[in-house]
């Protein structure tokens, strides 16, 4: 027993001295989908049971709303975060109510949430966030704030049986405030200033549940609802245009919505189960994603003054310097460079890493956008947006997929260089990759 005891107590040391030490402290694992890209601070499990969950919702969506069942060739990405200060490292100016948002810039589409697998929140969060990706991926008209907010509301209820889904059910959490009655009242919810009170944003978004379900569950509603949105979507006033696509005062709808939870006309619906591909590939993320990938997105995200980019880019950098062998933290790396304005510089750290591999399409993105944002910042175009525009093919024949690529192409022509005709299928091509941006 001693000999079999020396022996475990052996190959645990060599096992500890020869596993990769970047996977062994990552917090991170990556999980990649038909349709998403998923990081997580979870284990293994909770990853791939949000997985599951994100593709079976989607293909439940598209059945609800009769899409095509074609994976998008722009993936989300999802992060999952444990706790509301992680989410602060993304946005730092979130509101304390917020568990969970979703935002489309030039650089990333991303989804992020506080979940918890085991937690019924954090899976109606995830699944409300993806709810808005999706209405604006497939469904591009103006549609007003409740309907967007109520939409995702409606659905991120949704549970799966056996073989069907149902959709209707109320978010335990909203149960108070859809009781209460108690709403913003008519030309607040038809709105939605910035300035209500973060009671009345709960109850907003009750209101927009109880709306919602109004409307897919009268007949005839729905197609008052479009002519609604066809009125604002070609410039009528939001409050204006609703009394001659209802029939009925803004007023007079609030009343309706009140009736129809007083006399318990909510119920719930059935629709069959659609099939999924529920393939996953689940990696460990390096060990310098710990303290840089919601950096990195914050970077990617936000629209940072002078003062918080180069605070933000110092941050990175110096974190990045520690890692000097992990092409991960090296990139990040150059991003901040170029974050703080340091073109010159890092064009001269990409360079020999492209040399290496010329191919790559991340760092000849990188290179573009060091000679881009230079331009920008001088407002001069020529041999910088020219030589951009090189590197930007480059990656483009990489992954013709990649919409910052195509969209930073678009970006150098705005300082006044002829822009071909040819130009129009970028164009076309980028709007069709992210409508959302």
């Amino acid at each position: 027993m001693r000999s079999i005891y020396t022996l475990l107590v052996a190959a645990l040391a060599f096992i500890a001295l020869t596993a990769d030490p970047a996977e062994a402290r990552s917090r991170w694992l990556r999980a990649e989908t038909p349709n998403f890209i998923i990081y997580g601070e979870v284990g293994e499990r909770d990853i791939r049971e949000a997985a599951r969950l994100l593709e079976q919702f989607d293909a439940s969506l598209r059945s609800i709303t009769r899409l095509p069942t074609t994976p998008s060739q722009t993936k989300l990405q999802v992060y999952l975060v444990d706790s509301r200060a992680r989410l602060r490292e993304v946005s730092p100016g979130l509101d304390d109510w917020v568990a969970g948002f979703y935002t489309a810039r030039p650089e990333l589409i991303a989804a992020f949430a506080i979940y918890d697998a085991r937690g019924f929140d954090g899976r109606e969060i995830l699944l409300h966030e993806y709810a808005h990706h999706f209405m604006s991926r497939y469904s591009p008209d103006a549609y007003p704030a409740w309907f967007v907010e109520g939409f995702a509301e409606y659905l991120q209820t949704i549970e799966f049986e056996r073989d069907r889904i149902i959709i209707g059910g109320f978010s335990e959490g909203r149960v108070a405030d859809i009781l209460s009655g108690s709403w913003p009242n008519s030309e607040q919810f038809l709105r939605r200033p910035d300035d209500l009170s973060d009671t009345l944003q709960r109850r907003f978004y009750a209101q927009s549940w109880v709306a919602v379900h109004y409307l897919y569950s009268e007949p005839g509603r729905m197609s008052q609802f479009q002519d609604y949105v066809d009125a604002i979507g070609s410039g009528a006033d939001l409050v204006q245009a609703f009394e001659p696509a209802f029939g009925m005062t803004p007023d007079a709808f609030q009343n309706e919505l009140r009736d129809y939870v007083r006399r318990g006309r909510i119920a719930r619906r059935a629709a069959p189960l659609p099939a999924i591909d529920a393939s996953v590939t689940i990696t460990a993320m390096p060990e310098a994603a710990n303290d840089l990938l919601l950096p990195l997105a914050q970077m990617q995200l936000e629209n940072l003054d002078e003062a918080d980019a180069a605070a933000l880019a110092a941050r990175i950098e110096a974190t990045a310097a520690a890692f000097p062998d992990e092409p991960f933290a090296q990139r990040a790396r150059l991003r901040a460079m170029i974050l703080r304005g340091a073109y010159a510089e890092a064009r001269a750290a990409i360079q020999p890493m492209l040399t290496a591999a010329p191919t790559d399409g991340e760092l000849n993105y990188l290179m573009g956008k060091a000679y881009l944002e230079e331009a920008l910042a001088e407002n001069t175009g020529g041999q910088l947006t020219t030589t951009a525009r090189r590197h930007f093919v480059r990656a483009f024949q990489a992954n013709p997929n990649d919409f910052p690529t195509l969209f930073s192409y678009m970006s150098s022509y705005q300082l006044g260089d002829p822009m071909p005709d040819s130009t129009m299928d970028v164009a076309v091509r980028v709007t069709n990759l992210a409508p959302q941006v």
